[in-house]
């Protein structure tokens, strides 16, 4: 039984496989083809933190496999809560035919995969995210044709993202480079430990953004911390935090600038919305030819924090979205779905959001 818990447990083969198998079903689901490959089959999903994407795309893909989803949150299944890890991977993959994981705790996943009864799945945790790493394998493949070869360049923390890309560069002849703050990098010992797996692999690190860009046919920017779980004093997301040099102009000619892909919200500073919603696409169904966008780099990356302020990457401090505005009346949440605010007044009348269990409910305001 193979588990998905780090790319490094694939082979170079099985990516490749796993790439061809991909552009056919989805040539297949562009002509309207949907076969029921996996009949009766149960997908498990457990979530720690939200997501949009992961969620749809694996509950959407495994419907139109001819299977079934189960979605359950860490409080759902009780993680932390009254009964072991070891128990409740046992129980839960007892049930199911694959379980998904989408943790903090990258440990977490190791503890179930050693335990489980079925194939576990990362969904994403604070070490890797492969099938993000996977998915944009695919996008440079259809982008480009091929993967050996391709000029890699990464802008942003060694975090979770970086580690993906990078073992997804070894495992397929792209050439990477890391190009993060002082102190945010990959360690050298984990390229080191994948140059053992891959001899051929070229990786390197550098905290020059421009110099990392320059000739890049790939540019992919992300957030300053852990993808999916934002910004802290451990991460280069915990201040505001600058990369010096201008990736726009310096060797990486006018249609090479670094797009945040999604989840991230819309800036001024050169956001690419067609990329964006073409990136989101790859997840499930690009059955559709991609748009031109323009000579240079394909434009991919993980969202976050960090937005692009004249070709150089920031990165903001995360701050609360729970919060007492001046008059110490109300508390205000931000509504990201709408970019509203909810204010909750003080008492025990205070308004709930619009939709039920969206929040959890504020603390009432003492004088």
């Amino acid at each position: 039984m193979k588990h998905l818990v780090n790319l490094l447990d694939l082979g170079a083969d099985d990516v490749q496989e796993l790439l061809a198998r991909a552009k056919s079903l989805k040539a297949q689901h562009a002509q309207g083809r949907r076969d029921s490959l996996l009949p009766c089959k149960v997908l498990v999903q457990v979530f720690e933190k939200p997501s949009l994407r992961t969620r749809v795309s694996f509950e959407a893909a495994m419907m139109q496999l001819g299977g079934r989803s189960i979605f359950l949150s860490s409080k759902d299944a009780g993680l932390g809560g009254r009964e072991t890890q070891e128990d409740i991977a046992r129980v839960l993959t007892s049930y199911s035919d694959v379980l998904v994981l989408r943790t903090f705790s990258h440990e977490l996943i190791e503890n179930f995969a050693q335990h489980s009864r079925c194939p576990v799945i990362n969904g994403l945790s604070d070490t890797s995210h492969p099938c993000q790493a996977l998915t944009d394998l695919l996008t440079i493949d259809e982008e480009f044709g091929r993967l050996e070869g391709i000029r890699f360049a990464y802008i942003g923390d060694g975090n979770n993202m970086a580690v993906s890309l990078a073992e997804a560069a070894a495992m397929t002849g792209m050439s990477c480079v890391i190009a993060s703050p002082a102190g945010y990098q990959l360690p050298q010992s984990f390229v080191d430990g994948v140059r053992k797996l891959y001899p051929q692999a070229d990786i390197s690190l550098t905290d020059d953004p421009a110099a990392a860009v320059r000739d890049a046919d790939v540019i992919y920017t992300g957030c300053l911390g852990e993808h999916g779980a934002g910004g802290g004093e451990g991460s280069a997301g915990g201040g505001v935090r600058r990369l010096s040099g201008e990736p726009e102009t310096a060797g990486a000619g006018p249609a090479k600038g670094p797009v945040h892909a999604l989840p991230a919200r819309p800036t001024r500073a050169g956001s690419d919305r067609r990329c964006r919603r073409r990136g989101a696409e790859r997840r499930l169904r690009p059955g559709r030819k991609p748009d031109a966008s323009g000579e240079g780099a394909v434009r991919l990356a993980a969202g976050g924090e960090g937005r692009l302020r004249s070709g150089a990457i920031e990165s903001r401090p995360v701050t609360s979205h729970l919060a007492e505005n001046r008059a110490g009346q109300y508390r205000t949440r931000r509504d990201f779905a709408g970019g509203k605010r909810q204010r909750l007044a003080r008492g025990a009348g205070a308004r709930r959001p619009p939709v039920a269990g969206q929040w959890r409910e504020s603390p009432r305001l003492t004088g």
